[in-house]
Order: structure tokens, then C-alpha cells, then sequence
């Protein structure tokens, strides 16, 4: 089964309910779980560089995990989703209104 990265928001961190739920869902489906916590505050979203700040604090654990691990990210954190690269689906996505 594939490795899970969880990226916290700027306020909770990856055991937040939500982040917590998700990761635990992903276990409970055989994946290995890797819960990433900020080593400082996050800069705010808005601050240019903020890239580069989340690139710096994700990049190694991705490095370390190795291979294409699902990225799970709070809301805030999606806001910097470039450290994630392009997107590539495995399947059909739904259509607008078809889940």
C-alpha cells in the first residue's frame, strides 16, 4: 500500500480532527501514515516566499518517505499545494454533481 504525507493547516496541526480522521482512514486502509508538524509558526499565507517556507519544511519527510505518497492537507495548506507538483489521476473523476 502507498505512504500518506499529512500537511497541517497554519493553525491545528496534523492531529486536528479532520487531519486525524483522514490519516486514520488511510491506516485503517493499509497505508503507513506520516504526520508532518511545522518546526515554527507558519508565515502567513499572504507573505511572499511562503513557497518556499512549506517547500523547506515538507521537502525532506517527502524526501525521506520517497516514491508518490498521497499528500492529505488541511484547507490553508492546499494554498501551497506546489511542493506537490502537478496533479495525475489513477481514475474518471465525477462529473459536477455526480459523487
Amino acid at each position: 500500500m502507498a505512504d500518506v504525507v499529512v500537511i497541517p493547516g497554519r493553525a491545528f496541526g496534523p492531529g486536528a480532527p479532520l487531519l486525524m480522521y483522514a490519516g486514520d482512514v488511510a491506516e485503517t486502509r493499509g497505508a503507513t501514515v506520516h504526520r508532518h508538524s511545522w518546526s515554527q509558526e507558519p508565515p502567513s499565507p499572504d507573505e511572499p516566499g511562503i513557497e518556499g517556507w512549506v517547500r523547506g519544511e515538507v521537502t525532506p519527510l517527502l524526501d525521506t518517505v520517497g516514491g508518490r505518497p498521497l499528500l492529505i492537507a488541511k484547507s490553508q495548506s492546499r494554498r501551497w499545494s506546489s511542493v506537490a507538483g502537478p496533479v495525475e489521476y489513477d481514475h474518471p473523476q465525477p462529473r459536477h454533481g455526480h459523487l
